[in-house]
Order: C-alpha cells, then sequence, then structure tokens
C-alpha cells in the first residue's frame, strides 16, 4: 500500500512541475530550442563516461526537476571511507548472584517439627528457618540461615522425613543480580571482558547499562554458546531472576570501508541499489553488494566509488516513480 500511495503523490507532483515546464518551453525560441537539443547531447555524452556503473539504457533512469526534488525532501550525501557503528543483539537471563546463594541442609536425618520461613520471605543470618527431630537420637535441632537475604526455594513440609541429601531452603542475596548474556560463535570474537553492554527486560520497562565482567573459556556442549556475565544493582527489586533480557554491545570496526545511509539501499528488479545521480536531475540505480549492516550507515563492498554522489534521504520515492515508469505512466527524461 505505501508504495501505491507513493506512486500516487508523485504522479501529482510530477505533473505539477512538468505542467510549469510545459508552459516554458511553449515561449521558447527556436534559438532555445536547439540550445536544449546541444544540452542533451551533452547528457547522453556524460551517461557514456559512466557506463562503467552498468546502466542499461534509459529505462532504469528517473529525472528529478529540483522543486520535485526539495517537495519529496530529497537530501544527497557522497559515499566515503569510514568506519561502520553497528549493534549486536544477545539474548539473556537474570540469575542470582552466584557468590551470595546459600544452600541450606538438615545436619542429620530426620522429621520435620516446624517450618517457619515460605519463599519470598526475608531472612537474617542466625534466623531458625525449619525444626527437625533427629531420626537417630529423637532430640530436636534448628535449621538456621548462615547469611541474608530472600528465601528462593523452600522443600521443607511438616511431618515430611529429610536427609542430608536434599536441600531444604536456598536463600539468595538479591542486593546485586548477575545476567548471563549467550554468545553464539559468530559473534564470540566481537565480545570482550570489559565491554559496555545495555540491558533492557523482554516485556518489561527495566533497563540498565552494565560492563561485562565474565566470558566463560568453553562453548556449552548443549547451546553451543558462550556466557558473558554482567553484574547489576538491585536495591528495590526490579530485576527478578529468570527474567529474559535482550542484551546490546555497540561495536566500531577497525577497517575503514565505503559507506552509504542506511536507507540509500533500495531493493530494484531483487537486486539492492543505490540511487547515485548523474548530471543535475538524473539519478541512476546502480546495483551493489552490501556488507556489514550498521546503525546508520552500510557497509558497500562494490559497485559504488570514493567520492559517489548517492540519495541519501528519498530513496524510496525514486524507486516508486522507477516503478510508475515502468508501468508506463512515467516520464521519460524531463517529459519533453
Amino acid at each position: 500500500m505505501r508504495i501505491k500511495s507513493i506512486i500516487l503523490m508523485f504522479t501529482c507532483v510530477v505533473a505539477t512541475a512538468m505542467w510549469g515546464c510545459g508552459n516554458d518551453n511553449e515561449k521558447q525560441s527556436p534559438e532555445s530550442a536547439e540550445d536544449t537539443h546541444d544540452e542533451t547531447a551533452v547528457t547522453e555524452e556524460h551517461g557514456e563516461e559512466h557506463s562503467g556503473h552498468g546502466h542499461e539504457g534509459e529505462e532504469n533512469v528517473v529525472s528529478l526537476p529540483e522543486a520535485v526534488a526539495q517537495k519529496i525532501g530529497m537530501s544527497l550525501d557522497t559515499v566515503r571511507l569510514g568506519s561502520i557503528d553497528r549493534t549486536i543483539e544477545l539474548p539473556g537471563e537474570v540469575v542470582p548472584d552466584g557468590d551470595h546463594v546459600v544452600h541450606l541442609v538438615p545436619r542429620f536425618p530426620g522429621i520435620i517439627k516446624k517450618v517457619h520461613k515460605n519463599i519470598g520471605d526475608n531472612v537474617q543470618a542466625g534466623e531458625v528457618l525449619a525444626t527437625i527431630e533427629s531420626n537417630e537420637s529423637l532430640s530436636l535441632y534448628e535449621v538456621v540461615a548462615y547469611g541474608s537475604g530472600r528465601v528462593i526455594e523452600k522443600h521443607a513440609t511438616v511431618g515430611e522425613f529429610v536427609t542430608e541429601e536434599r536441600d531444604l531452603f536456598v536463600i539468595a542475596d538479591l542486593t546485586n543480580v548477575w545476567v548471563n548474556i549467550a554468545i553464539y560463535g559468530k559473534d564470540a570474537p566481537e565480545i570482550a571482558a570489559g565491554q559496555a553492554v545495555h540491558i533492557e527486560a523482554l516485556g518489561g520497562k527495566a533497563a540498565t547499562e552494565a560492563v561485562i565482567s565474565y566470558i566463560s573459556p568453553v562453548f556449552n556442549e548443549r547451546t553451543r554458546s558462550l556466557v558473558a556475565r554482567a553484574v547489576i544493582p538491585n536495591p528495590k527489586n526490579l530485576w527478578k531472576p529468570g527474567t529474559f533480557v535482550k542484551a546490546s554491545c555497540s561495536l566500531t570496526s577497525d577497517n575503514k570501508s565505503l559507506l552509504v545511509c542506511k536507507d540509500a539501499i533500495q531493493i530494484v528488479d531483487e537486486k539492492p541499489c543505490v540511487f547515485v545521480r548523474e548530471g543535475d536531475d538524473e539519478f541512476h540505480p546502480i546495483p551493489v553488494t552490501t556488507g556489514i549492516q550498521g546503525i546508520n550507515h552500510t557497509e558497500i563492498l562494490s559497485g559504488l566509488s570514493n567520492g559517489d554522489v548517492y540519495v541519501c534521504k528519498g530513496a524510496f520515492e525514486l524507486k516508486a516513480q522507477l516503478t510508475l515508469k515502468s508501468l508506463g505512466g512515467g516520464h521519460a527524461g524531463h517529459g519533453h
């Protein structure tokens, strides 16, 4: 629907501009008409000089008067060498700080007589969590918290027989939490400890900046990924363990390459193309081979040269005009 709307807009805008050009031409003297013919010949020669871009006749040429270009807000830029900025987005998950997680197990097998805490409760070091009757001495003893935090797991029910082989409670200090980030093989060379990372909770509003503090030295056999870790403060308990996140790392390439605006790339005849200006108001869709897709720019591997003037903003509208021409409704040249 968008391209149909653009084509309709172009029909009106170009028709208005062409009507103005037509009125001017009616007033031309024979000498002026002869001058126009000479200018056309020069333009044709100029197009032949740039045949290296692979132009195929005039069917893939869009002529756009300056007045029309201004109406659609078209802007030009120059192909130049530069470093490309891009963002790698990686999946991750919030987990408790493994250095502040306490697993509490019974000292002796026995029967649970009392349970004093439940999942989600805050506990302080030294608090009694449960009372157990020893299976050997039949005396009661207490299960005491050895650290402060919140109960995140509980496997204790009154009357249940328990042994040293199973946790009764797991307590985690959630003042800080870890974000475990999955790094797959293709991205592994790009990520390093000490790198800044933007963390954003999926489906929520929580977001923060952090630094990667650790990367595992071996790939996980099941997921075929490395684990990168970032530690984030959690004073208000906004970051819940189990929350899935998107981790974004900003990267800048070390090598210089040819760059164009991201919006300049358009698909014409099933090929990525950039509209290059030749002459005052002619634009040719030049097939290109693209490389890295950056935040604002795209790397060009072949098809353009350093210094080429191309359409940065308004390329989609030119593509719509080209489509209109292919349907028989366009204006070859200036429509004279």
